[in-house]
């Protein structure tokens, strides 16, 4: 009984572990959105504090006086550019009107302007925080009930087919209240936490106004506050995870007659009393209750569950399960999971959705054969058309689908340098090693193949006309979608956006994650000699501009001279040739850009959070572009 019971702990044990470092991932993640709604309200403050202080000091007097007409201007833009990227950021639609309403004043004092300014920085972060929640959940119990099936399939626990979870399913289970006071994690966050943020903020924005503190005081508090909600928003991560984690095991032990198991609470070196207690107990199922006999037992609890049988069992052999139709199929002991999810979870997933896909009008791929045949695994070819079919954006799979398989050759070349070939329209890749997802490469190709050949009426290109008529060089300015008008404005306000943010802590921050490289590789192209730690480097970016200058002292020309002056006429700073030059690459920049905050797309994860943080302006240009190809 002994080998019975180890067995099992070691197995969910390891599953367990899983999940909380998705669940810590997850955190990570939102622990940048807080840090950078903190440092957004600290900006409109200090730009507050710089306008109307007086002695660095803003009187609660002055602070009640109504926004001249000069204010009124900015703060509605502001509210536009609120409304404008409110399904970005996740607002509610609540906000949004009140955010309509607000625009609508005639009359509104500085101090609710800042108020207003405070608020939609804490919306933001709680529609994101419940985005981002959802999704965890939905994941940790869906592979927390699939790997616990897989896991006892393969020792020999017989019972009924399993079910196959559709989104519909998911959503009900996960929307099910299961704490004591009766609120789900969405109504927590929306319901408590981020009011509760909201009014701490705003009395603190008002008591230091009548007190007359400085920026800093002030500035601190701010900080304080989000820290606090930052708290509280990673144990509610972490405990909604060990619960539906536990969900997930527990339909399981249903699914497959699991009548007992029993609780490990020895996870990790330092247990809590609580569990001390319940660890190695063992119940009926059918008397399963959350917090008493069951997982989680107090904020961020890692006990676990694991079956409990009074029979032995061996290893590497053969198991038999049942199918959908009471058939048995075996399940050899060696089979690992990726493979049994593959035969036993997808096939018959693909099977039941294709019906569903096409009544519902939706686009489906079923293969991409040049991929296909680029060498990739069969796993990996499969997982990554798992990834576009079952892409949250339908504009992915509408890419994919109508374009895939219009370009001449893919192959995977561990050993060359990755890279589309315009000419031969081809694409080569590796597999990436150190950006989160090793597909993210492959997807960064396509992107540029994307690029040259999808077709949207739409666009325009009179920056690129221009060019080809001053330099001649109609192959280096070409009419593709990152070098569209609406482009490349949001790839030069983005570069706006960096200018202001830029200081000695956001460069480390790039500089120590990997997943930020899509982000170094713009800062790279759009700001000359500013490479952080990765990018396509000077003579790369600068290379349109090295052929026309080289053209000019081969044959002693004007091209750079009508250059100069196209800028000029466009209303950039052009006082000396540098700027010039920096501007022309900004091409080669937008290039590049396109192509990772394609990969970000189809891939997501934390590299998606940094371009939306860094880039928002082109990843919004990218995503309407998409929706108009044709």
């Amino acid at each position: 009984m002994k080998q019975n019971s180890e067995y099992w702990r070691k197995r969910l044990e390891l599953l367990e572990q899983a999940e909380h470092k998705k669940a810590t991932q997850y955190f990570y993640d939102l622990e940048k959105i807080y840090k950078q709604a903190s440092y957004n309200c600290e900006t409109e403050i200090s730009k507050w504090y710089q306008r109307i202080a007086v002695n660095n000091q803003i009187s609660y007097q002055e602070a009640k006086k109504l926004l001249n007409r000069d204010e009124l201007d900015e703060f509605k833009w502001s509210i536009e550019d609120y409304i404008k990227h409110g399904e970005e950021n996740k607002i509610s639609n609540q906000w949004s009107k009140q955010l309509e309403n607000a625009s609508a004043k005639v009359h509104i004092s500085r101090l609710e302007a800042m108020k207003v300014q405070m608020q939609h920085q804490v919306e933001c972060v709680s529609g994101r925080e419940v985005d981002g929640l959802s999704r965890l959940i939905e994941s940790t119990y869906t592979d927390s009930y699939y790997r616990s099936m897989y896991e006892f399939q393969k020792f020999g626990v017989v019972g009924s087919s399993f079910s196959i979870l559709d989104e519909k399913t998911i959503a009900k289970i996960i929307s099910k209240p299961w704490t004591a006071d009766n609120k789900t994690f969405s109504e927590r966050i929306w319901g408590k936490h981020r009011p509760e943020l909201i009014s701490k903020l705003q009395n603190d924005l008002a008591y230091a106004f009548i007190r007359g503190d400085n920026p800093n005081e002030l500035v601190a508090k701010i900080r304080k506050e989000f820290d606090v909600t930052k708290r509280q928003a990673e144990n509610l991560a972490l405990t909604e995870s060990a619960f539906f984690r536990e969900a997930g095991t527990k339909q399981a032990y249903n699914e497959l007659g699991v009548n007992r198991y029993e609780i490990n609470g020895t996870l990790d070196n330092v247990t809590c009393g609580v569990c001390q207690d319940m660890d190695g107990r063992v119940f009926e199922t059918s008397d399963m209750v959350v917090g008493m006999n069951s997982p989680p037992f107090h904020c961020r609890c890692r006990c676990t569950s694991v079956p409990y049988f009074d029979d032995e069992f061996t290893q590497d052999e053969t198991r038999a399960a049942r199918d959908e139709n009471g058939k048995y199929y075996t399940v050899p002991a060696d089979m690992k999971y990726p493979e049994w999810k593959s035969k036993y979870v997808d096939e018959r997933f693909t099977k039941g959705i294709k019906d569903d896909i096409i009544k519902a009008n939706k686009e489906v791929i079923y293969n991409l054969e040049k991929l296909k045949k680029s060498g990739m695994a069969k796993e990996d070819y499969n997982e990554y058309l798992d990834i576009i079919n079952n892409h949250e954006n339908q504009d992915i799979t509408k890419l994919y689908s109508k374009y895939g398989d219009g370009v001449d050759g893919i192959k995977l070349q561990p050993s060359r340098v990755s890279q589309y070939d315009p000419t031969a329209n081809s694409i080569s890749f590796k597999y990436s090693e150190n950006n989160g997802n090793k597909y993210s490469t492959l997807a960064h190709e396509y992107g540029h193949y994307f690029d040259k050949s999808l077709v949207v009426d739409k666009l325009s290109f009179n920056e690129m006309e221009n060019l080809r008529e001053i330099t001649g060089f109609k192959n280096y300015f070409t009419n593709i979608a990152s070098q569209s008008d609406e482009f490349l404005t949001a790839v030069r306000k983005d570069k706006e956006h960096i200018r202001s943010i830029i200081n000695s802590d956001v460069r480390n921050d790039l500089k120590y994650h990997d997943s930020s490289h899509g982000v170094q590789d713009a800062i790279d192209g759009l700001f000359p000699r500013s490479r952080i730690n990765w990018g396509h480097g000077e003579t790369y970016y600068n290379r349109r501009y090295a052929a026309i200058e080289s053209y000019d002292k081969m044959v002693r020309g004007t091209k750079r001279k009508q250059l100069k002056q196209l800028y000029a006429n466009m209303g950039f700073d052009v006082s000396n040739q540098n700027k010039v030059k920096a501007i022309c690459r900004q091409y080669e920049a937008a290039s590049e850009m396109w192509a990772n905050i394609m990969s970000a797309e189809v891939c997501g994860g934390e590299t998606l959070e940094y371009i939306k943080m860094y880039l928002p302006n082109s990843y919004k240009a990218m995503l309407e572009i998409l929706k108009e190809v044709e």
